[in-house]
């Protein structure tokens, strides 16, 4: 959305009608200092209930914007699961807290932060992770989507870079082990 023009086609991937949640940062660090500061040294979940569709979101995150675009759904593109939300019951027991930052308010400054890094000089970019990494360090980007991190890790910054997206048999295993929440 950030680098798109007015009124184009964008390309959704799935039907659009999978289902997510997202937690703003600021919640994130919060329930993770109070999990660090607990006696409780179990697997916990951390995460909103707030659910939406990919095409609410992308509708969202279109208005902060000030764009309207056309959606066009590849169905032939990874959608992930259908649905995935956060049961906070354990959270808020354990914790005596949960997220409370809505996604409507941690969207537009998250917005304002994703394009200001995709539409300014990469040279921006790559003073964002500059106080980080140095050239010729050695980068273990572990996760979901990381092409275009392990470009700008070798090509702005050049690092070497290990890129590893964890296979769904790893992640299986690992919610076996410690349980799915």
């Amino acid at each position: 959305v950030a680098t798109a023009v007015e009124g184009e086609e964008v390309e959704v991937w799935g039907d659009g009608l999978q289902t997510r949640s997202f937690m703003y940062i600021d919640d994130c660090v919060e329930g993770l200092i109070r999990l660090m500061d607990s006696d409780y040294r179990h697997p916990l979940n951390l995460g909103t209930n707030e659910l939406v569709t990919i095409d609410a979101l992308f509708d969202k995150v279109g208005r902060i914007a000030g764009k309207n675009f056309t959606k066009r759904h590849d169905l032939t593109k990874p959608q992930g699961v259908r649905g995935r939300n956060s049961d906070n019951r354990r959270l808020k027991n354990v914790l005596g807290w949960e997220p409370s930052i809505s996604l409507n308010t941690g969207l537009v400054p998250t917005y304002r932060w994703i394009s200001g890094l995709v539409n300014s000089d990469p040279r921006h970019v790559k003073n964002f992770y500059k106080p980080f990494i140095s050239t010729g360090d050695l980068v273990f980007d572990i996760g979901a989507n990381v092409g275009a991190r392990t470009n700008v890790f070798r090509y702005l910054l050049g690092t070497k870079v290990i890129a590893v997206e964890p296979h769904k048999s790893c992640v299986s295993s690992l919610q076996e082990k410690f349980g799915r929440d």
